[in-house]
């Protein structure tokens, strides 16, 4: 056992250290020592010793012994207790074993499952990610109505998804990366929630029912250690073999993780694959507006947005559902306001983050990180907004990193800060009437719509602006300080 993975599970505090320790030394035995005790030392042995003693002549190198020192009092006890903890461990490692045989023992999933049972003594559950249950412990006669039937339907039910989301206890085991223990209130018995990940994405949870014996700390760590036996049986089994379309997840993962940095590498796994690929790619993130969306509702979105998306890949990755867009063109016609991608993100609540098109899949690592940009301008100035184009916030992008290291002010344009004191010493609108006329400089008659007045109200505006303050529009370089600064101002 490692010396660190011991000292956390020690409840006696009060001790120190005679030399400092090697925290990743192996520790098989523990025993008591007085200074002059003539014996040979070991590496692997935790000598504990009374702090009032005098060990200054044993002979103490860096690699060995390893000494800790407590009051007398309390040495027996501190003894008693890593003796315990190392006695517990033996018995850990005796059920991982068990479990390793299984695993290359070419045995089935439900054969793990059943070996976890009897090292848990309580009973478990593995569902994938439509909540259909892959495997569960056999023979248990539930006192629960419900889970009887979950046994019988192969599948949870949605009584209990909704109390898991409402606990949101797969939320919390993302986060913290570790089996979660929950006991609702009232509840007469207590749950673990693990889950199991293949090459970063997620693929099927585990519970555990708290019925049979009470979960302790190493009950935690094997239900761990299972979930990664169970990750590499469903990676060797049909279940996850034949799964075409996690296939193609796990690879738009390796691309997002930026592990594959081989253009031939890439071509070939997407031959292998049947991928139909253009020249113009995007990456969209989707995020749904008030809840977690890592279950079978993530599916169901997938697959509809496949549909509008039929040239398009797509894996739960980093709490979003990330689509790889291919196009025909570099033209983006689908993402446009009015189109059907974004009655669908409205009808559902969800939003949506596209990057700029791109040309090459080692880029997608960037221009995921790109949609994630385009997410937090557009939560920032377009809260009510479903869908969020980068491009239409390259210029805020810009101006927040430079906002870093200057004042946005001093990059402003001298003839805006004139309308804006013009517009508060009036209470005119000269500066929005300009604003909105720059963003549809073709379009005059849109200006007006989104303004509220009339196309002639809008050309008295304009002629006003010009006459008051010297801005020369038909300038293309004014034009882009003038809408530069109005785009700077956002930010502040």
């Amino acid at each position: 056992m490692k010396l660190d993975h011991m000292i956390t599970k020690l409840k006696i505090t009060n001790y120190h250290w005679f030399t400092t320790p090697d925290m990743n030394a192996d520790i098989f035995s523990c025993c008591f020592l007085k200074p002059k005790t003539n014996i040979s030392l070991s590496s692997n042995c935790l000598y504990i010793g009374a702090s009032d003693e005098d060990f200054s002549m044993i002979p103490v190198e860096s690699s060995n012994p390893i000494l800790l020192l407590a009051k007398d009092s309390l040495a027996d006890n501190l003894i008693q207790e890593i003796n315990q903890i190392l006695i517990s461990d033996q018995i850990l490692v005796g059920k991982k074993s068990c479990l390793i045989e299984v695993l290359y023992s070419n045995h089935s999933t439900q054969d793990l499952i059943d070996e976890a049972y009897r090292a848990l003594n309580n009973p478990i559950a593995l569902v994938d990610t439509n909540y259909k249950i892959l495997a569960s412990s056999q023979n248990i006669i539930y006192d629960r109505p419900d889970l009887q039937e979950q046994n019988i339907l192969g599948y949870m039910t949605d009584s209990n998804i909704e109390a898991m989301k409402r606990d949101r206890v797969y939320e919390i085991a993302r986060e913290n990366g570790y089996p979660y223990y929950n006991k609702a209130k009232d509840a007469k018995y207590g749950w673990v929630t693990a889950l199991v990940n293949i090459h970063g994405i997620e693929s099927a949870q585990m519970g555990i029912m708290e019925c049979n014996h009470k979960i302790t700390d190493d009950d935690l760590e094997l239900i761990d250690f299972l979930c990664r036996l169970v990750s590499l049986e469903l990676q060797k089994s049909n279940f996850y073999r034949n799964n075409q379309s996690l296939m193609h997840s796990l690879f738009l993962s390796e691309l997002l993780d930026n592990r594959i940095r081989d253009i031939s590498t890439i071509k070939h796994r997407i031959q292998s694959l049947g991928w139909k690929v253009t020249q113009n790619l995007y990456l969209m993130t989707i995020s749904e507006q008030h809840a977690d969306i890592f279950d079978k509702k993530a599916q169901l979105i997938s697959k509809q947005l496949h549909q509008i998306l039929p040239d398009s890949r797509w894996v739960i990755y980093d709490g979003r559902i990330v689509f790889l867009i291919c196009l025909p063109d570099a033209q983006g016609t689908i993402f446009y306001a009015e189109g059907e991608l974004a009655k669908y993100l409205e009808i559902n609540n969800l939003t949506a983050a596209v990057s700029r098109c791109f040309h090459s899949f080692l880029d997608v690592r960037k221009y995921y990180e790109e949609s994630l940009t385009a997410h937090t301008m557009g939560q920032r100035f377009d809260p009510d907004n479903h869908l969020y184009i980068y491009t239409d916030y390259l210029c805020q992008h810009i101006g927040d990193i430079v906002s870093v290291h200057h004042k946005m002010n001093d990059f402003y344009h001298p003839a805006i800060t004139k309308i804006l004191e013009y517009d508060e010493h009036h209470h005119t609108n000269l500066l929005s009437t300009l604003k909105e006329y720059l963003t549809y400089p073709d379009n005059p008659t849109l200006a007006a719509k989104h303004l509220f007045i009339h196309k002639n109200t809008l050309f008295y505006r304009m002629g006003k602006l010009k006459e008051l303050f010297s801005i020369d529009l038909s300038n293309g370089e004014e034009r882009l300080k003038i809408h530069l600064t109005l785009k700077f101002m956002e930010l502040e």
